[in-house]
C-alpha cells in the first residue's frame, strides 16, 4: 500500500437553526419500510455483501477492502475503536491513488477522490458492519463523502425519494483529534432507520451522507462506551 488514509470518526455535539437550503413546503410520501443503498439493504450481512462485490484487483487483492480481511492497515486500526465492528470500502487504497478505480457516485454525484478524501478525513464510501447478538455482522451504516459543489442535486435527489425531512438544525461536528467543524443537517426517519444529510463547513466543505440502522446504531454506541470505560480503567 502506498499511503494510509487516516478515517476520522465525526460526532454530533450540539444543535442549532435550520438549514439555509432546506426546503419544508414538499408533499408528504410515505417512507419505505426497509433501507436500501445502491442495491444494497442495510441489515444484509457482511458474507452476502462480499459475494456481491466481489472484484479482482491487483495481484492476490480480491475487493471490496474490509477490515476482517486485513492483518493490519488503517482500515483495522479505525475499525478497531468498537470490538466486532467491521469497515468496507470497495477499493483498495493503491487504486484511487493510481487513478485504477473510478470513485462511486451517489445522486450521480462523484464521491471524494484521493486528494480530497486526505483533505476531508474521510473515504468518499464507506460501509460498517456490526453483529447483534446471535447474529452475523450486518449492515448498519452507509457513510458517503462528495464535494460540497453536488451538495444542491444531492438534496434535491434525497427529497424526491424520502420527501420533507423529518428534522433539521445547524450543529457543531468534533473530530476524534478535537477539531470541531460548523454544518448543517437534515434527517429523514422511520421507526427503523434514520438517513442524514450533511454539510461540513471546515477547512474544506463537503457533503456527508449517513444511512443507519437505529437498532444496530444503540449496539454500536453501548459498544463504544464499553470499550472506552474499559480503556479509561486501564489507564
Amino acid at each position: 500500500m502506498k499511503q494510509a488514509i487516516v478515517i476520522l470518526a465525526f460526532l454530533v455535539v450540539t444543535g442549532g437553526a435550520i438549514p439555509a437550503h432546506a426546503e419544508t413546503d414538499r408533499p408528504e410520501q410515505p417512507l419505505p419500510n426497509d433501507l436500501i443503498f445502491k442495491g444494497d439493504p442495510l441489515g444484509q450481512e457482511l458474507a452476502t455483501f462480499k459475494a456481491n462485490h466481489r472484484r479482482q484487483a491487483n495481484g492476490n487483492d480480491v475487493a471490496p477492502f474490509c477490515s476482517d480481511d486485513r492483518p493490519k492497515g488503517f482500515i483495522v486500526e479505525a475499525a478497531s475503536e468498537v470490538p466486532g465492528e467491521t469497515w468496507c470500502i470497495l477499493y483498495f487504497p493503491y487504486e484511487i491513488i493510481d487513478k485504477k478505480f473510478t470513485p462511486p457516485t451517489f445522486a450521480e454525484v462523484p464521491t471524494l477522490g484521493f486528494e480530497e478524501i486526505k483533505a476531508a478525513g474521510r473515504p468518499g464510501l464507506l460501509y460498517r458492519f456490526i453483529a447483534l447478538d446471535g447474529s452475523g455482522p450486518q449492515l448498519w451504516s452507509v457513510e458517503v463523502m462528495l464535494p460540497h459543489s453536488g451538495f444542491e442535486k444531492v438534496q434535491t435527489a434525497m427529497q424526491a425519494k424520502f420527501g420533507s425531512p423529518s428534522s433539521q438544525s445547524s450543529e457543531t461536528l468534533q473530530t476524534t483529534f478535537g477539531a470541531k467543524f460548523e454544518g448543517n443537517v437534515a434527517h429523514w426517519e422511520s421507526p427503523k432507520w434514520r438517513v442524514s444529510l450533511f454539510e461540513y463547513f471546515g477547512s474544506k466543505v463537503v457533503t456527508g451522507v449517513f444511512y443507519r440502522l437505529k437498532e444496530h446504531e444503540g449496539v454500536y454506541l453501548q459498544r463504544k462506551r464499553q470499550a472506552q470505560e474499559k480503556a479509561a480503567k486501564d489507564m
